[in-house]
């Protein structure tokens, strides 16, 4: 998504004064992180709920760090589609059994002793590295960054494993939250 269509959806939101937005976890470029954001920033009376995960989803923290209150797994049925939207609307929030584990082994990954951020801004990134790292944190797709630094996408992927690997961080979501600054209570605070 655009964020012009990210802003058009918040609108609607807005507009509808919906008790709860849908939101599919696979969108595009990882924009349904983007999309709940916005969501609950601008209109945090509405309940966002992420469907289509799977069991083993590592990016739950990063959903609920978002808004989301209520999660929907692929496979759940309708019991549990219709239980979890009426526990979002009335205020309260739902997370699958098959997440649980995963959202705990989340948290105790997070807790672990490791670098301070401050270690990790003055690790040895290339200046190509730094540039890829301070577009994910304006939230560009890869293939927007290839354009904008006139590479090839298989470039910036290995730009994103580098970063990946000198930061010790796993996921873009992660990588990102680091690159606009908000990584450090994110990613290693004790709460």
């Amino acid at each position: 998504m655009a964020p012009a269509d990210i802003d058009e959806a918040v609108r609607q939101v807005r507009e509808a004064k919906a008790g709860a937005v849908l939101l599919d976890s696979g969108l595009r470029n990882h924009d349904s992180l983007s999309v709940t954001t916005m969501v609950h920033e601008q209109v945090p009376e509405t309940g966002i709920v992420v469907m289509g995960l799977l069991p083993h989803q590592d990016e739950i923290a990063d959903f609920v760090r978002a808004g989301a209150r209520g999660f929907i797994m692929r496979e759940a049925s309708l019991e549990e589609f219709f239980q979890t939207i009426r526990a979002v609307t009335e205020g309260g929030s739902a997370l699958p059994r098959k997440l649980t584990a995963s959202l705990f082994d989340e948290i105790a990954r997070q807790r672990l002793p490791s670098p301070t951020l401050r270690d990790l801004r003055t690790a040895d990134l290339t200046n190509r590295e730094s540039q890829v790292l301070a577009l994910i944190g304006e939230g560009l797709s890869n293939k927007e960054m290839a354009a904008r630094l006139h590479v090839a996408i298989d470039t910036v992927k290995s730009h994103m494993q580098s970063l990946r690997n000198k930061l010790g961080l796993r996921t873009r979501l992660q990588i990102g939250a680091f690159a606009r600054g908000d990584g450090e209570r994110h990613l290693h605070s004790p709460r």
